[in-house]
């Protein structure tokens, strides 16, 4: 990145919420768009074929596995896409005699998104003050995260059993005939620190979800688009969800878009019963945005850039692994891909995360994100792994030096005392 004063920052953030995952300045993701507008910016979802969204949608389907071969335009955020799928699910199980299946479940420390559906299946502590705005008939169940939930003793298979089969305790709580989706980050995104759940905990949970009817919503809007090694991250966990969101990765930031992509027998259902989808929105499907996704697909889906994005993972967690792994504030370096995060524990653990981001940033020129109990690294699927290693090194680099400081006298010259 290139400021107007001169100074130039390597930014391992894409973005700072992980969007850019090709950076800037791709010209042919720019001249697609331009060349879009220059037809039509946009034409009405409900009543025009655009060729940019049938393309899209034969993109997506084409090679998605496990029967997913049906697209719905959701609008240009994550929160649509969340929201859009909420309302196909119940729809769904109207349609198909099966009204009183409107509860959801959803997973602690997950981000959906800021609409009301969205809101309310999420957990987001700066934003509970809008619980008494929001939908009451939703449930969380702890999320998959071994580090934080494993007992003493426990196997992490034992521990994704466990894990697991909550969501089953759940549903018999509210009532099987009463719970109609479970929706969960495949990945734990930006708020825990990418977190995959641990071996055998989605394929548990698929089978609960298949033994009551309820839906099983993944959501990839922080996970999916390729990030991970793989387009869709839940291909890591050899299932099969019944709707998988995406949005911020899908035109990488350069216009917005995001689509529930779900399976032909959930349209065959709306089809034999009222005829019609109810949920729509005006821009759905955005012709400009279409075009955008298109291009960044082109430069995003070969096995060549999946490979890329591997490496580079691997190399994050080996390297911060190894660099960090005997330090004392040091706990677990995890992710996929190009989301991968290091979590740590020390005192004022939230202000520890953002002085070694605030001093990496003005010594080194590197943008990362520092916080609460993790350290995250999202950067573009373009970074050259030469670019990355010494990247790497500045943050262990850093790491240490703040860690060497990090004493009650010094902590209290950084904020006002109320913050303790």
């Amino acid at each position: 990145m290139y400021l107007n004063d001169g100074s130039k920052y390597l930014d391992l953030t894409a973005g700072v919420t992980g969007f850019a995952i090709l950076g800037g300045g791709v010209q042919a993701v720019a001249l697609a768009v331009f060349e879009q507008l220059g037809k039509y910016p946009h034409s009405d979802y409900k009543y025009f074929q655009d060729d940019g969204r049938e393309y899209l949608s034969e993109v997506l389907v084409g090679d998605a596995p496990g029967g997913l071969n049906k697209v719905l335009f959701s609008g240009g955020s994550g929160s649509e896409a969340c929201e859009m799928a909420l309302l196909l699910s119940y729809q769904v199980h109207v349609e198909q005699g099966r009204p009183r299946k409107s509860w959801a479940i959803a997973t602690q420390q997950s981000y959906h998104g800021v609409t009301a559906g969205s809101l309310a299946v999420g957990e987001r502590p700066n934003l509970e003050f809008y619980a008494p705005l929001l939908p009451q008939n939703r449930l969380r169940i702890p999320e998959c995260n071994f580090l934080k939930h494993a007992r003493d003793g426990e196997s992490e298979e034992a521990y994704a059993l466990r894990s697991a089969n909550a969501l089953e305790s759940a549903i018999l709580s509210i009532g099987p005939e009463r719970v109609g989706c479970f929706i969960a980050e495949t990945m734990l995104g930006g708020l825990v620190g990418d977190v995959p759940a641990s071996p055998g905990y989605w394929q548990r949970v698929r089978e609960i979800c298949d033994l009551y009817d309820v839906h099983l919503i993944l959501d990839e809007v922080w996970s999916g688009g390729g990030v991970t090694g793989k387009f869709y991250c839940f291909e890591w966990e050899q299932i099969s969800p019944d709707f998988v969101l995406l949005g911020k990765t899908l035109a990488a930031g350069y216009a917005p878009i995001s689509v529930v992509l779900t399976k032909s027998c959930f349209e065959e259902a709306i089809k034999n019963g009222s005829g019609r989808l109810e949920a729509s929105s005006t821009f759905q499907g955005h012709s400009g945005s279409c075009a955008a996704a298109i291009a960044v697909q082109r430069i995003v889906r070969t096995p060549e850039m999946m490979s890329h994005v591997e490496a580079l993972g691997a190399l994050t967690r080996s390297y911060l692994g190894s660099e960090l792994g005997n330090h004392e504030f040091y706990r677990q370096v995890r992710g996929r891909g190009i989301r991968n995060s290091v979590e740590y524990t020390c005192p004022s653990q939230n202000l520890f995360g953002q002085q070694v981001a605030s001093e990496l940033k003005a010594k080194y020129g590197i943008m990362i994100s520092g916080k609460w109990h993790r350290i995250s690294l999202t950067h573009s699927m373009l970074l050259d792994l030469k670019e990355l290693e010494p990247a790497l090194a500045r943050i262990a680099q850093c790491f240490r030096v703040v860690a060497s400081r990090w004493t009650t006298k010094y902590i209290s010259t950084l904020v006002p005392r109320h913050f303790f």
